[in-house]
């Protein structure tokens, strides 16, 4: 079972189909209930298995994907779900189809995070012939996730 972690962006069809930051729930010493969604009128708890109850066999929670947006509206006809933003290598590759320049943090071995103090920043200029590639002037990366700068910060680019 996928764990989930405060800061995930989740689909809870039992709150409707709009798209919810998980946030931490340790300061309220109510385990197993470690995440919670906050709402207008009070908040959900939810374990770290993305149940409501932790005697659920059947999550509550489900990630903010574009996979699980689809998987979400064939099964719920009736909720319309708010689509997920795209980042790291599926916003590449639509800023690539774009015909977009942009920087990102690259890598060949794993996905690049952003607090790692080693990594490179090329600019793409544009996709591989290959699925996952991504080519600068010099090189051709498999990972990419692109980034801008915001008040000084390198912070990962979302649609």
């Amino acid at each position: 079972m996928k764990e989930f972690k405060a800061g995930d962006n989740v689909y809870c069809p039992k709150l409707g189909g709009n798209i919810f930051t998980l946030k931490d729930a340790a300061k309220f010493n109510a385990a197993p209930y470690s995440l919670f969604i906050q709402l207008d009128d009070g908040r959900v708890r939810f374990t770290a298995h993305g149940q409501a109850n932790e005697a659920d066999c059947v999550p509550s929670l489900f990630h903010a994907t574009p996979e699980n947006h689809q998987r979400l509206s064939d099964l719920h006809s009736d909720i319309e779900f708010e689509k997920p933003k795209l980042k790291g290598v599926e916003l590449a590759k639509k800023l690539c189809e774009r015909g977009e320049v942009f920087f990102a943090m690259c890598s060949n071995d794993e996905m690049p995070l952003l607090d790692d103090n080693e990594a490179i920043f090329p600019v793409i200029q544009y996709c591989g012939d290959t699925a996952y590639s991504f080519e600068t002037k010099n090189a051709v990366y498999k990972f990419v996730l692109p980034i801008e700068i915001v008040n000084n910060k390198v912070v990962e680019r979302e649609e």
